[in-house]
């Protein structure tokens, strides 16, 4: 099998999939389609409506090399002529895979893959800030929470008595 219809399949166990007509055109409208694809052999009024709305949406899309059975046949159905990714990081990855068997899609897999690696980079360094901003949260003088102390000897217990370790 093709690493796009692997790339599709785990897109889709990952949740990170539109399939279809209705579902790819409301996450083109929501905005959250980042990659359109389009079975090569799709009607011609599916290729000018996704062509329409991918436009509009300012989503690139293509039409890859494999038949409406085939991504069916990944997404356990019959047949799929559509399918929008919604995950940077897959779309980069899916653009990359077809740029191995055909050099058209080189432009389209370098601008995916710089803005996967943006946002990689953004989130990693969002992360970083939560971390200091927690670290100085912290409370270095404060005991671990959950572990009880034991009052230090000759200091005074609550109650106003000595504290005696060792002793019974």
């Amino acid at each position: 099998m093709d690493n796009l219809l692997h790339l599709v399949g785990l897109s889709r166990r990952a949740g990170r999939l539109a399939a279809g007509e209705e579902p790819v055109r409301l996450a083109l409208k929501s905005g959250k389609a980042v990659l359109v694809l389009v079975a090569g052999d799709a009607a011609e009024n599916s290729l000018r409506r996704v062509t329409h709305w991918a436009e509009e949406a300012g989503v690139p899309w293509c039409q890859i090399p494999h038949t409406k059975e085939e991504l069916g046949g990944v997404l356990g159905r019959n047949s799929c002529a559509l399918l929008a990714l919604t995950d940077l990081g897959l779309a980069a990855a899916a653009a990359r895979a077809l740029c191995t068997g055909d050099q058209n899609y080189a432009a389209l897999a370098q601008d995916l893959s710089d803005r996967a690696e943006t946002v990689q980079s953004a989130e990693k360094a969002r992360r970083a800030k939560e971390r200091e901003r927690r670290r100085k949260e912290a409370k270095p003088w404060a005991a671990p929470s959950g572990s009880p102390q034991k009052p230090a000897a000759g200091r005074k217990r609550p109650n106003g008595k000595p504290a005696r370790h060792g002793t019974k």
